[in-house]
C-alpha cells in the first residue's frame, strides 16, 4: 500500500510540473517571437511524452498485478525459498539455477504468458531489470491474445 500511495504521489507532482510547464508555454505567446514560438513548441512536445511515459508505466504496473493475482490465485508463482544476502537480494547463483529451470519451461511452452511472467520474475531476480521487463511485456501481450 506504501508503494501505491508513493506512486500516486509522485504521479500527480509529475502531472503538476507538466501543467505548469504548459502555462509557462502559454504564457510565452504574450513575446510572439520566433525564439518564443520554439519554446512553445519544445515545452509542448517534452510535456506530452512525460505524460505519455508516465501513463504508459502505470498502466504497466496495473497489468502486472492483474497476472501476478492470476497466477497467485492458481498458485502458479514461484514460492521466494531463495537465500538471500544480507542486503535482501537473492544470491546469484540460486537465482541462476532457478533461471535456469524456468527458461526450460519457457522453450517447452512459448506461447504461455505464465512461463514468461515466471521467466521475468526469474530475470528480476538475477538482476537482469531489462530482461525483465521484456518478458512481462511478451506476458502480457500473450494475456491479451489468449
Amino acid at each position: 500500500m506504501k508503494i501505491k500511495i508513493l506512486l500516486l504521489t509522485i504521479s500527480v507532482l509529475a502531472f503538476g510540473y507538466i501543467a505548469l510547464s504548459l502555462l509557462r508555454a502559454y504564457q510565452l505567446n504574450e513575446y510572439g517571437e520566433f525564439t518564443a514560438i520554439l519554446w512553445q513548441i519544445s515545452i509542448v512536445i517534452i510535456a506530452g511524452l512525460s505524460f505519455g511515459l508516465i501513463i504508459r508505466e502505470i498502466v504497466f504496473g496495473i497489468q502486472l498485478q492483474k497476472l501476478a493475482k492470476i497466477l497467485n490465485e492458481k498458485q502458479l508463482l514461484l514460492p521466494d525459498t531463495l537465500e538471500k544476502m544480507p542486503s535482501g537480494r537473492t544470491i546469484r547463483s540460486e537465482a541462476d539455477e532457478r533461471f535456469e529451470h524456468i527458461k526450460l519451461e519457457v522453450e517447452e511452452k512459448p506461447n504461455s504468458w505464465e512461463c514468461w511472467f515466471r521467466l521475468g520474475l526469474a530475470y528480476d531476480e538475477a538482476g537482469d531489470r531489462h530482461r525483465a521487463r521484456m518478458c512481462m511485456r511478451r506476458a502480457i501481450k500473450l494475456f491479451r491474445s489468449s
